[in-house]
């Protein structure tokens, strides 16, 4: 019991970083857009340093979102992969073992087995440790 009281944690841990880092992206895409915006404004309105300096910020806010979403494809501090796996890629080693509640749905044997990341259950091959299936899961 108390295994399983720890994944459900790990799982919670993992989908609050996910989302964490998502809104940081979104942050970042509406920082691009006031930017584009003022840049705009000071292009129609301003003067040649008001525009250097407006396309001066809108570079760094490109470059912030830009590291915003790299890192939501990134490993985790904990090890999960935010990103996911794609079907062909081999086994990390640092994906969970599915969750309980899933167990019966999604039981390992017959060539293949599975991980979850917190998002997503992976099914692999047992030859070669591919992904050959992906069931995400609802929120």
């Amino acid at each position: 019991m108390r295994t399983i009281t720890i994944l459900g944690l790990a799982a919670v841990t993992i989908s609050a970083c996910s989302t964490t880092q998502r809104e940081e992206v979104r942050a970042g895409q509406n920082n691009v857009a006031k930017q584009e915006a003022q840049l705009e404004a000071a292009k129609r309105d301003g003067t040649i340093n008001e525009v250097q300096e407006e396309r001066k910020d809108l570079r760094q806010a490109r470059r912030e979102l830009r590291k915003d979403q790299n890192e939501l494809y990134q490993p985790g501090a904990d090890g999960s992969l935010l990103g996911g796996l794609q079907i062909g890629q081999r086994e990390s080693g640092e994906l969970l073992p599915v969750p309980a509640e899933y167990l019966s749905h999604y039981p390992d044997g017959d060539g293949s087995y599975y991980r979850y990341d917190g998002r997503q259950i992976y099914q692999f091959s047992s030859a070669d440790r591919t992904v050959t299936e992906i069931y995400r899961l609802a929120r």
